[in-house]
């Protein structure tokens, strides 16, 4: 219990840290007259490991996503051109993406494994999401996906991951 408080603690001082100094910086660029945007967008409203990083830190996030993923996707899809191989492309370029993550902020084994962590939190949900789309179809999914209950465990193994992924980083 206490190691899962001092995760969740560590991971709520990295917020609380990097959302202040985001809010100084935008209110210095409304200073000098630029609008600059929001760097979070309550992360902890998460249903899924992959929405909780399309909210946390969404520069950095569109900046992966534009120039990582979606290009590393891309030469996949070019190299091995299937459809039956398209679900493996995504998963992996997931778990490619969110372990340059890890590298990003450092190198150190702290880093390689925290980015290792977030790279299979990733593609699990990836795989995760594929697997039930195909399972249930796409329709009965979203319904499965919006009730509170599942909400709920969502959000839970959402967070005990996120805090079991930062946790090499204390």
């Amino acid at each position: 219990i206490a190691l899962a408080g001092a995760q969740g603690a560590f991971l709520a001082h990295l917020f609380f840290d990097f959302s202040g100094y985001m809010h100084i910086v935008i209110g210095a660029g409304y200073l000098f007259g630029f609008r600059l945007p929001e760097n979070f967008d309550h992360p902890w409203q998460s249903k899924s490991f992959l929405e909780f990083w399309g909210r946390w830190h969404m520069t950095m996030s569109n900046w992966f996503k534009t120039y990582v993923f979606n290009a590393l996707l891309m030469v996949l899809v070019k190299r091995w051109p299937s459809a039956r191989m398209t679900d493996l492309h995504g998963i992996l370029a997931f778990f490619l993406t969110f372990f340059l993550v890890g590298l990003w902020h450092g190198t150190t084994w702290a880093f390689v494994l925290c980015g290792l962590l977030l790279g299979i939190g990733a593609s699990v949900n990836q795989l995760y999401r594929t697997l039930m789309r195909r399972r249930l179809g796409k329709k009965r999914f979203e319904i499965l996906a919006a009730n509170k209950f599942y909400v709920v465990i969502a959000a839970a193994l959402t967070f005990t991951f996120i805090c079991f992924s930062v946790s090499p980083l204390w």
